[in-house]
């Protein structure tokens, strides 16, 4: 059977659009493009994602795994300046940029950020990963947590690299632990279950702490008599 075709209609002005799937034998139906794991669109997605899992080379951006992206928060709008449908990616951080902006993020090297278009250029599984994983918003929020407002110098910050970095081991854990991809909020709950578990003393660890605290105790008395 020959995987459905996903062709996009025109933009709603609410906050969904549709997607009207035509199947191997013309038929079409439209379905709402939500993000959401359990979406009908999300469902394409994951097929894409497990082609290219299995194929194992680099395609053009998945048309349902671009529909997916497009609707994450603050994905509508250019994560530097907010224009309005970003059609370029930093891939480093999982976010949409207008063309302009991603002129600005070429200049700051591939080691900073990873500039790609999303329609000419190809992507790998881990690639796309990032992207769904990602999103303006998330990205935006961070920024406004450490208050790292100027576009031009907070790529270039500290915290900034640790988010680069916590965001491309989080993809990798996804891509060696996991089996089909199945939506963020799975995501999340895999990337808490890996966090490591806060050690608890025991009853028998903090008696021998006692007894260990109790003889420099003495020890200390019985220096100060012989003195």
């Amino acid at each position: 059977m020959m995987v459905p075709t996903l062709i996009m209609v025109p933009r709603a002005e609410g906050p969904t659009s549709n997607a009207r799937v035509i199947d191997h034998t013309g038929q079409s139906s439209t379905i709402p493009s939500e993000g959401n794991d359990n979406s009908p669109l999300m469902a394409l997605a994951v097929k894409e994602l497990e082609s290219l899992r299995n194929r194992g080379v680099d395609v053009h951006f998945p048309k349902a795994c671009w529909a997916v992206v497009k609707q994450l928060p603050g994905n509508k709008t250019c994560l530097d300046c907010g224009t309005g449908f970003p059609e370029w990616a930093c891939v480093s951080f999982g976010g949409l940029l207008c063309l302009h902006c991603s002129g600005r993020h070429r200049g700051l090297g591939v080691r900073t950020s990873f500039v790609k278009s999303m329609h000419m250029d190809h992507w790998s599984h881990s690639q796309i990963l990032q992207m769904l994983e990602g999103g303006n918003r998330q990205l935006s929020c961070f920024f406004l947590r450490h208050s790292l407002h100027d576009t031009n110098t907070r790529y270039l910050t500290k915290a900034t690299a640790f988010y680069r970095h916590h965001l491309s081991q989080h993809v990798h854990t996804l891509v060696n632990t996991i089996g089909p991809y199945q939506g963020r909020e799975a995501s999340r709950r895999l990337g808490k279950s890996k966090k490591k578990p806060v050690k608890t003393t025991t009853n028998q660890e903090l008696h021998r702490t006692q007894i260990s605290q109790q003889k420099s105790i003495s020890c200390s008395n019985a220096m100060s008599t012989n003195e």
